[in-house]
């Protein structure tokens, strides 16, 4: 399986400009054992789209067999359905009141000991959390100045632009004094002659 046309070809299908064939032939490429370990994420997708061409679509006649497949289950309000809601929504309630009324569980205060290792660890992390804030900082400085050097790159490839543009222009102006020069001197020529 040559994966550089592979590749090529999954290009175009996320684009959309592929042919039912180029698909199928991806669908083939991608259900084999040796994908390639950069294309293994696509090797899901299209065993997904493989299992949903096999899906069966409805008959030219949907519409008629939707209804009645409709009429067919129509059903009425009988009291065993009421039965069933009202047992369901009573369960409920039970099971509520019973979960509400359920004593808190009571909370034993800390000894000093036990708060002084609490305060030791939250000291600690709170440390912790400057020196990392402050790192943070750092590396963002760091940021902006690649921005501002950047920036005036940017200044200076406008410059540059500009120059070359402006000499372009000078090009120009030279070649079509050259031109003006070598027909006065062909214009010189045949006055002599």
């Amino acid at each position: 399986m040559n994966w550089y046309n592979i590749e090529q070809i999954l290009e175009r299908y996320w684009e959309g400009n592929t042919t039912i064939d180029e698909e199928a032939l991806l669908k083939k490429a991608f259900s084999q054992d040796k994908v390639p370990e950069h294309l293994l994420i696509y090797s899901a997708v299209f065993q997904v789209l493989k299992d949903k061409s096999s899906e069966k679509f409805p008959t030219t006649n949907f519409e008629n067999s939707f209804n009645a497949a409709i009429e067919t289950k129509k059903t009425n309000f009988r009291i065993s359905h009421f039965l069933t809601y009202a047992a369901a929504v009573l369960i409920l309630l039970t099971s509520t009141f019973f979960i509400l009324k359920k004593p808190a569980p009571k909370y034993q205060a800390l000894t000093a000991n036990e708060m002084a290792v609490a305060q030791k660890y939250l000291g600690l992390m709170a440390t912790n959390m400057e020196k990392s804030a402050a790192i943070s900082t750092r590396n963002l400085n760091k940021f902006k100045l690649l921005n501002k050097g950047s920036d005036v790159l940017k200044v200076y490839e406008n410059s540059y632009n500009k120059s070359m543009k402006n000499l372009q222009q000078v090009e120009q102006i030279d070649y079509s004094y050259k031109q003006l020069k070598h027909l006065k001197s062909i214009e010189n020529n045949k006055i002599k002659s």
